[in-house]
């Protein structure tokens, strides 16, 4: 990528430039705060407008997991502490769901590789 300015890569993406690997954005790292923050939220407008999807994580299970992430607290192999708990009964997760109107589910439980999506 040529030497360039905030604004103008901005108006790139929204016109619908993507960035790969190869391109020099080490210009970002000095650039205006306010300028980087003026051309997100620009960028953030045109491709996406005002609203905001959540996602919402819960642990199928408390603690005790099988698997051996150094990082996560939840792993039996980590002494974290943390109170174990069992594993929540799908059908109250999918009722709790539906009951508060959320429309899709996505719920992994590593232990036993299950993935359910409503």
């Amino acid at each position: 990528m040529e030497k360039t300015n905030v604004k103008e890569l901005a108006k790139e993406l929204i016109s619908g430039r993507r960035l790969n690997r190869q391109d020099d954005l080490s210009f970002l790292l000095s650039a205006d705060l306010d300028e980087l923050c003026e051309a997100s939220d620009n960028i953030r407008k045109e491709l996406c407008g005002n609203k905001v999807n959540l996602c919402v994580v819960i642990n199928g299970r408390q603690g005790g997991c099988s698997e051996n992430c150094k990082f996560c607290s939840q792993s039996a192999h980590n002494h974290s502490g943390i109170e174990v708990k069992p594993f929540l009964d799908v059908d109250v997760i999918v009722e709790d769901c539906i009951t508060d109107n959320k429309c899709r589910i996505l719920l992994k439980v590593f232990a036993f590789g299950n993935i359910i999506i409503m």
